[in-house]
């Protein structure tokens, strides 16, 4: 076969393959025309279906919450209708009459019962509170609890002694009582018992200096004196008695301030080493011991 007839045949075999493909896409195309067409036809069978639904509809006094799904997108969440929103004028505050200290978590009650003793059934009442104490600075941990007996729970922590305003809004409107100022005192320390630290035969406590307590209610005590540190059990009875005189690691020069770090571990203030040593008062061993005596620089 010469060049010629084989380049034709070839071209034959080109064209052949090309019209396959054109009638390919043709039928393709045909197939998405009815397929966009059933689609059409099924949406506006549906719509169809959906004009005849009633929708209910909520009087003008329906309270309407929106709950989004994710604090970071507003788009997607739920609905929820309430008959009627939460009145202010239905609800009372209680124990605004109490001593409060400074540092100490002052708590009050809001009470869905009119100052007349009237009760009133309220929902979600959480979420329609707004409390604003002032001076806002002064104060910390302020929260909302529902109760789950028909009454939320108000609470704050004052920093300092003082007068402070709190006032309580539900959706936008003050209580009528609102806003209440109330005294915070200093605080008080009471006294509920005393424990006596029993130590090792021929040991006495002379220069106590820092304590600690963990979640156990073992005792850690620093002893200036003795250059060292006591741990004692709930009952005050000496488990062990940590370091001695000295510079080395585990000893102690006039250990001071002592804290846990957990249960079992320690930070202690060796004043007199210039450092802070991390120990573990189950084992009684040093684990870590940082700082050291600086040099004032000259100006």
């Amino acid at each position: 076969m010469s060049n010629v007839e084989n380049i034709k045949e070839k071209a034959n075999l080109f064209r052949e393959e090309m019209r396959k493909l054109e009638k390919t896409s043709e039928d393709v195309e045909l197939i998405m025309i009815i397929a966009k067409q059933e689609v059409s036809e099924a949406a506006e069978h549906k719509f169809e279906e959906l004009r005849v639904v009633e929708v209910p509809k909520y009087r003008q006094t329906t309270f309407v919450k929106f709950t989004a799904i994710c604090l970071y997108n507003f788009e997607l969440g739920s609905i929820q209708a309430t008959e009627k929103p939460s009145n202010a004028a239905k609800l009372t505050l209680k124990g605004l009459d109490r001593t409060f200290q400074a540092g100490v978590q002052a708590e009050f009650m809001l009470c869905p019962k009119t100052s007349g003793g009237e009760m009133s059934d309220q929902d979600d009442l959480e979420d329609q509170i707004q409390l604003l104490i002032k001076p806002a600075k002064d104060v910390t941990n302020v929260n909302i609890e529902d109760k789950y007996d028909g009454n939320l729970r108000l609470i704050f922590t004052p920093k300092v002694p003082g007068a402070y305003s709190v006032e309580v809004k539900i959706n936008g409107d003050k209580l009528p009582t609102c806003p209440v100022t109330v005294q915070v005192k200093e605080r008080e320390l009471v006294v509920v018992g005393e424990l006596k630290l029993k130590v090792f035969p021929g040991d006495t406590l002379k220069g106590l200096n820092g304590i600690a307590v963990n979640t156990k209610g073992e005792i850690v005590v620093t002893d200036d004196s003795h250059h060292c540190v006591y741990v004692f059990d709930i009952d005050g009875n000496c488990l062990r008695r940590i370091g001695s005189r000295g510079s080395n690691t585990g000893q102690f020069l006039y250990p001071s301030g002592i804290l846990f770090l957990n249960d079992n571990e320690i930070l202690t203030a060796d004043s007199g080493n210039n450092r802070i040593q991390r120990l573990n008062v189950q084992k009684g061993t040093m684990l870590k011991s940082f700082g050291k005596r600086g040099r004032k620089r000259r100006v």
